[in-house]
């Protein structure tokens, strides 16, 4: 696998469940896939099973010419993560997907690690209880200072910031929510908490306003200062025109390049 052939930066494909072909994508999976797909009686979660599954199965392949959609063989991290382990010297290669509702992303990148999370803006939850139990003391103070009208929306805001970062090492949500910790500004930046920076390569963050419905984050440890993301939406496979999603906030020192989806092709 050469490296010329792989995207810089990351790629972050929306992949929306309805007006999909589910049968027709469903030949894509590798016969483990289908063992497991049969395990599943509701309807949705197989839809999505099928949907992201295929979906990275014809991207890597677009990556890689050579290596057929169904050959790719996926593996599981200690604590669940699904992570590549061939045909080819896959190791660079890290992907990692999230759902919600109706909605799935898929984020890939050829270096470094990476995590997603999407969630709902209108998501009902009693956001003080949840962060007191899942949240470092610092973000709960943050909190509480809020006016209440505010507090749901920074909560999601840190929730998917913690969930993306956890996601993307695959240490496990019971102890990766409450071991990192974020700062967030209101000039729309993003830090890590001063006494949870870990040594190592840097990470960077993202978070996305995705059709004004859904908050996104994005988490990316190992690559340069000047990461581009490209956003674009697949349809039964194929790439279909979308509105860049609104840029709220980022730790990186240049805000990331965006890209429609007529500017992404996989």
């Amino acid at each position: 696998m050469s490296a010329a052939l792989l995207p810089a930066g990351v790629q972050v494909w929306h992949i929306p469940q309805r007006g999909q072909d589910v049968a027709a994508q469903t030949s894509l999976l590798a016969p483990q896939e289908l063992v497991h797909l049969g395990a599943l009686t509701d309807t949705a979660t197989r839809d999505r099973h099928v949907l992201s599954r295929a979906a990275l199965r014809v991207l890597l392949s677009r990556w890689v010419p050579a290596v057929a959609p169904q050959q790719w063989q996926l593996s599981r991290a200690a604590h669940g993560r699904p992570e590549l382990a061939g045909p080819v010297a896959a190791g660079r290669i890290s992907f990692n997907i999230a759902h919600t509702d109706d909605e799935i992303l898929l984020a890939l990148c050829a270096e470094g690690r990476v995590g997603v999370d999407v969630e709902a803006r209108e998501r009902p939850s009693d956001a003080l209880a949840l962060a007191r139990r899942y949240f470092r003391d610092e973000e709960v103070a943050a909190l509480e200072a809020l006016p209440a009208r505010l507090r749901q929306q920074r909560f999601l805001e840190l929730w998917t910031l913690k969930e993306a970062r956890v996601k993307a090492t695959g240490e496990g949500l019971s102890r990766g929510l409450r071991r990192v910790g974020f700062a967030l500004d209101e000039a729309s930046g993003i830090a890590l908490l001063p006494n949870v920076r870990e040594e190592g390569d840097a990470w960077q963050f993202w978070q996305w306003s995705l059709a004004g419905t859904h908050l996104v984050a994005l988490a990316l440890q190992g690559q340069g200062e000047k990461v581009g993301v490209q956003w674009g939406r697949l349809l039964n496979l194929q790439p279909v025109e979308m509105d860049a999603p609104q840029l709220l906030r980022t730790s990186a020192a240049d805000q990331a390049r965006m890209y429609s989806s007529t500017n992404l092709e996989p």
